[in-house]
């Protein structure tokens, strides 16, 4: 019986070479047993019962996808996931699914030939997991050796104890202006005032806002997080004002870091209760880890058939990916007595899923947020405040066991600017 099975695609046990073994005949190895082709691979495997399991891919499915279902048996085997070029996102979906090991090329050549030359497996000293490739972009030189500590702080140290960590809520939808922005600082301020500590991430690296609309310009952007990740231990909330992380002040920056933004959401959700994700347009890896880390996914859509259509080609996306998509909400904006569509009608084109309604805000809405102001929208009682708090009473769970929550708002009132206001933040 083979001690180590190795699971690729057909491709490269045809010309092993594609792996980094030119002139090796897999098939002829003793101690290697070479799962390839089509049919249910997963059941072949675990029929043979190796102590470990090498996964470079397959014919049908992605390898990490493959090398989680196999981590899911119920048998004490070694997964190790071979991934020549990984991301943050692979590493992080690699950790989620407790994969032991992630090897680069080099890695994976030391193991075959070790193997190949005792002819049975060695001992069962992990080596260290191949970090992801950073982009050669200015001030990223070093961006490979940096690691998000925990935070050293009593509040840190208490939700260890108890085993606590705080509660994800990442805001996406496919295409711009479905209202995410908005949205997201709408939610981060509710649960602050509501007693959670929050922070608000604008995971729109481009062209990222969130600073502006809370008035927030001093805010800490993502790229200075990125490398120097101690910076974190000034990140806190005060009152009524959540932290904010802002986007990067570069735009050439924030390919380096979308690649850490994985490692940056584990740490803030051990030192925070509620972290609320802004996110772009353009779906990518950092979307699909949101989604898989947890917590609650808000996908917005708006009332243009566009958005309908867009939505679906993001599910899609989810489906090849192999993500699953139980932990998204999917939120209807701008709803109104003359709005085109209604949550019903979501509802059908999405084939049953859930859908909420979010009310149109109207002009309080960007003049307010336009300004910096949104403690002041929320004190409006603006429609839209009323729908997303609805939500959220739903989403975050009790601050301590057997609590209630209420999300009540403030009676609505009508808000007038004054002359004394400050200048909109886009002027």
């Amino acid at each position: 019986m083979s001690k180590v099975a190795l699971c690729t695609d057909s491709v490269s046990v045809q010309y092993p070479e594609c792996l980094g073994l030119k002139g090796e005949s897999l098939y002829s190895q003793e101690w290697l047993q070479v799962f390839s082709g089509l049919g249910d691979m997963r059941a072949r495997v675990r029929a043979a019962q190796p102590d470990e399991v090498w996964v470079a891919g397959s014919d049908e499915v992605d390898a990490i996808n493959l090398a989680a279902a196999l981590k899911m048996d119920d048998v004490p085997r070694k997964v190790c996931l071979i991934a020549f070029e990984g991301s943050g996102s692979l590493f992080s979906r690699a950790r989620a699914a407790r994969i032991d090991e992630v090897w680069d090329r080099q890695t994976f050549l030391q193991h075959y030939h070790r193997e190949k030359e005792a002819g049975e497996v060695v001992g069962r000293h992990a080596l260290p997991a191949a970090k992801p490739q950073v982009e050669n972009t200015a001030d990223a030189s070093d961006a490979h050796v940096i690691a998000f500590e925990p935070v050293q702080d009593e509040r840190k140290h208490a939700r260890t104890a108890s085993g606590a960590r705080g509660h994800l809520i990442s805001v996406v939808g496919a295409g711009g202006g479905v209202g995410k922005s908005s949205v997201a600082v709408v939610a981060a301020y509710l649960a602050q005032s509501q007693g959670f500590r929050t922070v608000l991430v604008d995971g729109d690296l481009q062209f990222g806002d969130i600073h502006y609309l809370t008035g927030r310009e001093d805010a800490i952007p993502l790229d200075e997080v990125v490398t120097s990740p101690k910076r974190l231990e000034s990140l806190d909330c005060d009152g009524r004002q959540p932290a904010v992380l802002a986007a990067p002040k570069r735009l050439e920056q924030s390919e380096v870091v979308v690649g850490k933004m994985p490692e940056l959401v584990d740490a803030l959700l051990d030192r925070f209760d509620v972290v609320v994700v802004n996110t772009s347009p353009a779906w990518g890896d950092m979307h699909l880890h949101l989604i898989e880390t947890g917590g609650s996914v808000l996908f917005l859509l708006d009332q243009r058939p566009s958005s309908i259509r867009a939505c679906k080609h993001a599910l899609q996306l989810c489906a090849r990916c192999g993500v699953a998509t139980q932990s998204i909400v999917f939120a209807l904006n701008r709803c109104s007595r003359q709005s085109l569509f209604s949550s019903i009608d979501i509802t059908c084109a999405l084939q049953g899923a859930r859908v909420v309604e979010f009310a149109e805000g109207g002009r309080d809405v960007e003049e307010m947020l336009g300004t910096g102001a949104p403690i002041e929208l929320l004190d409006s009682g603006n429609a839209l405040c009323q729908s997303v708090s609805r939500v959220l009473a739903d989403l975050l769970p009790a601050q301590q066991p057997g609590q209630s929550r209420s999300f009540a708002m403030p009676s609505r009132k009508r808000f007038k600017f004054s002359s004394k206001r400050k200048k909109a933040a886009c002027l």
